[in-house]
């Protein structure tokens, strides 16, 4: 134990207090595999923390017996790397020294009242900077300690990291040099995003806190990643906030919420670290295809006549400078901007006297789209076409349209207005979601925008875009409007949709795609434990059937059965159908079990037995796994998902929540279905 201890472990930390804790939890471990567990004469403790050869003499002057061993530090890591320590600590503590990493570095930047972190700071930029080949994007701490890391490892070494979710997520220049650097000379080997789940790991105040940053767990080997040639695929996990989540202080990582993906490809497209922490690969198609669609900055240069300015209202600082020009105008307060009908003016006031930035002075006037960066309630836009004059504050943004015909102003709002909108900032920007939820200006001017290639099409967009800027809600879109245009809402936003949709031409599958990330997808992010896709599933009347048992399914467990044998029958004999049945355990754990058997159409539907517990209990027999298998660590499990696949039957078990049976879900597990018989038929052609 003494060799192990002394040989192959070694710790830094900047933070004297730090090394003293770990020394102390050595020591516990050490202790632990003793017999007895104990301190005594045979049986003395060595020193673990490194010592100058001074001090060290006149230690053992006290003490001939003592054991040095020297495995813990007391100095800032980037110091040590850089050689200023002696030859025996850069040697033991710098670059190569490694075989193993594990640490969680610090997050985000030291106070202005921390000397000692600021000098570290510096430090960490200077090392950073010293050498090419290790870009820092925003002076990121995570960012530089995964470049220390890779200093710290031996050539096939390993790591394991948790570190700020802007590693993946930070989308400047500099940071997207970083993991170029990172994913050319590591491979992953998992990931993990617990920035859903972030408050568990803390205590109670710090839990309700708003200032907890959202962070990841990555493993990686120092292996230059060949990624022309290699395609390195590792598992992203994204850790959902659930009852069970809230109740036991337990993360569960559910099945249904890990895709493999590709280095190579998320290197090359960096909008998959966001698609894929609450989406899928459906979601990867379908943004993929709005993405080949025009940006709302190309319009200018494709439309004749087209002039664009784009800009953010004015900034009020501690310091600033005469708001001149800024005067003429009044200020809209960005908490008064109304999405629909008109805009009241009543509460507009005067801008300050001294300002920061004034701001984009085309955008305060003239025929323009204006959008609110943050996002208000549970994940919505605020936007509006904009004639009148006044200014604002750089909390919106605004585009100035010169060279448009009213028609295509028109469909810009309507797309903006959309929950296609919704879905595609929400799915692929990395300011939504994971610290403060904002739109950027850039992200405004990457909107894709497609324009009607038909004149009913288009008419019907100008028609409801114009009921909706004459609908009177009220301000902030709270109920102080009519009643009858507050009933009406919901179905113009409704027909609004099925025009984008249209617009766009989405087909039947990216459409539900779309209505299920902006209801249950968002639910459930800013619900979390409450949110709805976390209740119980509808279930249908009767526990098994056909299709055409479910001829009116458009919601719950019945449209998910709809969705997956319209898929199926399709692929048996035209005179056979599937049989779906649906049971739980009667232990009343929230479980389903769906089993589609192929019948000829002739068969009448058997019905399970009475004996409820019975026909679990031989659904469980095709199984040989439990439903939840611990890991190493005790705070975090996995939730199985299980899929059983034979020539007459296809059966899924899952946890009765909404989300996993949707129509999106009941086409992710006809494809699973499909693409296992296919490898199972062509491996057995080989055989």
């Amino acid at each position: 134990m003494r060799k192990i201890l002394r040989e192959q472990i070694a710790g830094m930390d900047i933070n004297e207090e730090a090394v003293r804790v770990a020394a102390f939890s050595l020591y516990l471990a050490f202790l632990h595999y003793q017999s007895p567990r104990e301190i005594n004469d045979e049986r003395r403790l060595p020193y673990l923390k490194w010592v100058a050869e001074a001090e060290r003499t006149k230690r053992e002057k006290k003490n001939p017996d003592a054991q040095f061993f020297d495995i813990l530090l007391d100095a800032n890591s980037f110091d040590v790397v850089s050689g200023k320590y002696p030859a025996e600590v850069t040697k033991r503590f710098g670059s190569g020294s490694a075989a193993v990493v594990v640490g969680n570095p610090p997050w985000g930047y030291p106070k202005k009242e921390d000397e000692e972190g600021r000098k570290a700071m510096a430090a960490t930029t200077a090392w950073c900077q010293a050498k090419e080949g290790r870009p820092l994007g925003d002076k990121e701490l995570s960012q530089a300690f995964i470049h220390l890391t890779l200093a710290l490892l031996r050539s096939g070494g390993r790591a394991g990291l948790l570190v700020s979710s802007g590693v993946f997520f930070k989308h400047h220049d500099n940071s997207r040099a970083f993991r170029r650097v990172w994913l050319e000379s590591s491979k992953l080997k998992h990931v993990v995003n617990f920035a859903h789940v972030r408050h568990v790991f803390f205590s109670d105040v710090q839990r309700e806190a708003q200032g907890i940053s959202p962070f990841v767990s990555v493993v990686f080997e120092k292996t230059p990643a060949d990624l022309k040639r290699e395609d390195i695929r590792f598992p992203y996990w994204s850790a959902k906030r659930t009852a069970v989540v809230a109740n036991t202080q337990t993360v569960v990582l559910s099945r249904g919420d890990m895709h493999w993906l590709s280095q190579r490809d998320c290197l090359e497209n960096e909008k998959l670290w966001k698609i894929y922490w609450w989406g899928g690969h459906r979601d990867e198609a379908l943004v993929s295809k709005l993405d080949a669609t025009q940006r709302l900055s190309e319009l200018p240069t494709r439309l004749a006549g087209a002039v664009f300015t784009a800009g953010r209202g004015f900034e009020v600082l501690s310091t600033g400078t005469d708001s001149d020009w800024l005067t003429s105008y009044k200020e809209l307060p960005a908490k008064q901007l109304a999405k629909y009908g008109p805009q009241s003016l009543r509460t507009l006031r005067d801008v300050p006297s001294k300002v920061y930035r004034r701001g984009q002075r085309d955008i305060y006037s003239g025929r323009r789209l204006l959008v609110g960066r943050g996002i208000k309630g549970s994940g919505f836009i605020t936007s509006r076409f904009e004639t009148k004059k006044y200014c604002f504050k750089n909390s919106i943004h605004g585009v100035r349209f010169k060279g448009l015909d009213e028609w295509q102003e028109a469909v810009i709002t309507a797309v903006f207005w959309s929950s296609l909108a919704r879905y595609y900032y929400f799915t692929t920007i990395g300011s939504w979601g994971l610290w403060h939820d904002e739109i950027h200006l850039e992200h405004v001017q990457d909107m894709p925008i497609a324009f009607p290639e038909n004149a009913e099409l288009r008419e019907r967009i100008v028609r409801i875009v114009a009921q909706l800027q004459t609908l009177d809600i009220g301000p902030d879109n709270f109920p102080l409007g009519s009643a009858q245009a507050l009933n009406q809402l919901p179905e113009l936003e409704r027909q609004l949709d099925d025009a984008v949709f249209d617009l766009y031409r989405l087909s039947p599958g990216e459409r539900d795609l779309i209505r299920e990330m902006c209801n249950m997808g968002l639910d459930l992010f800013y619900g979390k434990e409450n949110s709805d896709a976390l209740q119980k599933v509808d279930r249908p009347k009767q526990n098994a059937g056909t299709i055409a048992n479910l001829a009116q399914a458009d919601e719950g467990l019945p449209s998910y059965l709809r969705t997956f044998l319209k898929i199926w029958n399709v692929e048996l004999d035209s005179d056979s159908e599937f049989h779906w049945h649906v049971l739980s355990p009667p232990s009343g754990a929230p479980l389903i079990a769906v089993s589609f058997t192929a019948h000829y159409k002739s068969d009448a539907v058997l019905r399970l037995s009475n004996d409820e517990g019975q026909a679990w209990r031989e659904v469980l027999a095709t199984l040989d796994r439990v439903s939840v298998s611990p890991v190493e660590r005790s705070r975090i499990f996995l939730d199985s998902f299980f899929r059983y696949v034979s020539d007459t039957e296809i059966l899924f078990i899952k946890r009765n929540e909404r989300r996993f049976w949707s129509r999106t879900a009941a086409r992710e597990d006809a494809e699973s279905a499909l693409t296992f018989l296919m490898n199972s038929q062509s491996a057995a052609d080989v055989a």
